[in-house]
């Protein structure tokens, strides 16, 4: 173990080097070395292991005595001795307390809450064994004495040493002489007496002198070993001297300062954790309630209410808000404009229903009549067979048939008028068709637009549900909020296709529905020509009837004419009855599809119904 040499007999040179090496630590290996050896020194203390405890301190008295870790190993040296803990084998075992002394003994250049992890550690120092028992004990009772003492006793030694040696030397035995000289004795006596008393009093002035160098010197480490407890207990003292302790106070200062300001940014760093901690648990609890909120919503809205609206928050939950919002509300502009057409291609429907109806009765009105006229037309070719069989009956054949061509005239304008009619009925039933099959489209273009939004919706929801994918664990609850939005629109998009698949079914048979009446109104206008042409026969008829007694000399002739005449009106008739029938046939068709597209309306009505628009 390595001894620091006495102060004595130095040069300034040799000052000013002590001076530097008290002031700065030697190296910064030598340093981190006392500092292991000092928390190794106070863990043992704690531990109840006081003898290797007091070992680990001394070694590093011995090794720097001057330096903060050497102050610090003596302070807790001397709090060991002060509780009695520094004696031999019998030492009372220590029992765990919570007394101040205990807490004195902790090494107090470390400030309060700093952790061990911030000094560095060395190499294990092993506590040494096999010294004897009676050297360990000499040591241990040296160790025990404070500084000023060891300095003073050190002093006594070095100022009674030459008084010993001049002492043996003067009172040394001298061989007698056989002739004494007792002048020459009482002068060797006298300068005995002189050496004795100059030697008492330079020694008297040596021990003075290395008592107050010793005591100044005592006092000054005191001063510094004070000034290090200070600071290791938080006071911030004045530890400036003018010697070569300056340094080591400004030194152990700049330890403390460094310490604190450690001990300062942990429990910043810590307030910061707790806070950031507390904010973050906020938000999460905050974003749960959002997030059951919204669910509560869209559970309103698949129910069928549309009239909900979601507050406006802030983050991912405020974004899936806004998007629900919009898409409730497209849904709800959508429902009322489904809802308006239905009713509008309902009432339609019911109108046109009724016209096509009164078209049918027309139809079985003119079947009727034309049967009657095909009668008459029956009975003018009777008629002119029986003038073709006898001349004789054929003034009465003519006044018959004079009247039967009136009769037949008259019905014949009825027919036209009813054909006129039937014609006009048509057409207003083709027009309300068509307008049918218009609103049908507009139906057809309303539901594009809801197949849009619904995927509008849709795509909003992936997008809601890839972004709380990238938020973790958090953004579960977001994705089954997106989740179940995307299945709400699908649910849209397949009602808006099922309606546009009715909607296309309305329009294929309102388109064959115009068919019908574009044909039926082509037959009619044909039956219309061909009735009129009847008509003019039978107003030709009638005019032969009325000259027929002047022309009977001409009947033989003319009896053929007329019996092909008659044949000619007997199949005209025969048509326009097939083309009433027809027409009628086509009415009653006219009359199942708009009863099936009143069926559809009514279906897509019960299908919007359960939503709230208002």
């Amino acid at each position: 173990m390595e001894n620091r040499p006495g102060p004595t007999h130095n040069s300034p040179s040799d000052l000013a080097e002590a001076s530097e090496r008290l002031s700065f630590p030697e190296t910064a290996q030598n340093s981190d070395y006392l500092l292991n050896l000092l928390v190794q020194a106070n863990s043992l203390e704690q531990a109840g292991d006081e003898d290797a405890a007091c070992i680990l301190y001394e070694e590093i008295v011995a090794i720097d005595r001057y330096s903060s870790w050497g102050a610090s190993a003596q302070k807790a040296l001397q709090s060991i001795k002060d509780r009695g803990l520094g004696g031999d084998g019998d030492r009372p075992t220590r029992e765990p307390s919570t007394d101040d002394e205990s807490e004195a003994s902790t090494l107090q250049l470390f400030s309060p809450g700093a952790d061990d992890s911030q000094f560095p550690t060395g190499s294990t120092v092993e506590t040494p064994a096999g010294r004897p028992t009676v050297w360990r004990q000499w040591t241990r009772a040296w160790r025990q004495l404070t500084v000023g003492t060891k300095l003073r006793a050190i002093a006594i030694a070095s100022a009674l040493l030459p008084i010993a040696v001049t002492g043996v030397v003067l009172l040394r035995p001298e061989p007698r002489p056989e002739m004494p000289n007792l002048e020459s004795s009482a002068t060797a006596g006298t300068r005995q007496r002189q050496a004795l008393l100059w030697g008492g009093a330079t020694a008297v002035v040596t021990v003075g002198t290395a008592i107050w160098v010793a005591d100044r010197m005592a006092a000054r480490l005191r001063a510094v070993s004070q000034y290090a407890c200070a600071l290791g207990g938080g006071n911030d003292a004045d530890g400036r001297t003018a010697d070569e302790l300056s340094g080591l106070t400004l030194n152990l200062r700049e330890i403390a300062h460094v310490l604190d300001r450690n001990r300062e940014q942990i429990l910043a760093l810590d307030r910061q954790r707790e806070r950031e901690v507390d904010r973050q648990k906020r938000e999460k609890e905050r974003a749960q309630q959002q997030a059951i909120d919204l669910l509560l919503y869209i559970e309103s809205a698949r129910s069928g209410d549309l009239t909900v609206k979601v507050p406006t928050v802030e983050g991912e939950i405020g974004a899936i808000a806004d998007a629900f919002n919009a898409t409730i509300g497209s849904l709800r502009s959508l429902v009322a404009q489904v809802k308006t057409v239905s009713e509008t291609v309902n009432q339609r429907a019911h109108s046109s229903q009724e016209s096509v109806g009164s078209l049918a009765d027309a139809a079985q009105t003119q079947s009727i009549e034309l049967e009657r006229a095909l009668n008459s037309v029956v009975a003018i070719s009777e008629s002119i067979d029986r003038v073709s069989q006898s001349t004789q009956e054929a003034a009465a054949i003519a006044r018959q048939a004079s009247q039967a061509a009136r009769s037949g005239e008259t019905a014949m304008t009825q027919t036209v008028a009813s054909m006129d009619k039937i014609r006009t009925s048509v057409a207003n039933s083709s027009k309300k068709a068509k307008r049918l099959a218009e609103s049908a489209q507009e139906v057809s273009q309303i539901l594009e637009s809801i197949v849009g939004i619904a995927e509008q919706a849709n795509l909003l929801a992936f997008n809601a549900s890839i972004e709380a994918a990238r938020t973790g664990e958090r953004g579960h609850g977001f994705r089954q909020v997106a989740d179940e939005v995307r299945r709400l629109a699908g649910q849209v998009g397949e009602a808006a296709q099922n309606i546009g698949r009715s909607i296309d079914t309305i329009q294929e048979e309102t388109a064959e529905v115009l068919n019908v009446f574009e044909l039926s109104t082509s037959e009619v206008v044909a039956g219309t020509q061909w009735v009129s042409q009847t008509q003019q026969t039978l107003q030709g008829l009638t005019w032969l009837s009325q000259q027929i007694d002047g022309y009977l000399q001409d009947v033989a002739s003319n009896t053929v004419e007329q019996a092909q005449a008659s044949k000619t009106v007997s199949q005209t008739v025969e048509t326009v009855a097939q083309i009433a029938s027809t027409t009628a046939s086509e009415a009653q068709k006219a009359i199942d599809s708009l009863q099936e597209l009143t069926e559809r309306v009514e279906t897509l009505q019960s299908s919007v119904s359960p939503f709230q628009v208002k």
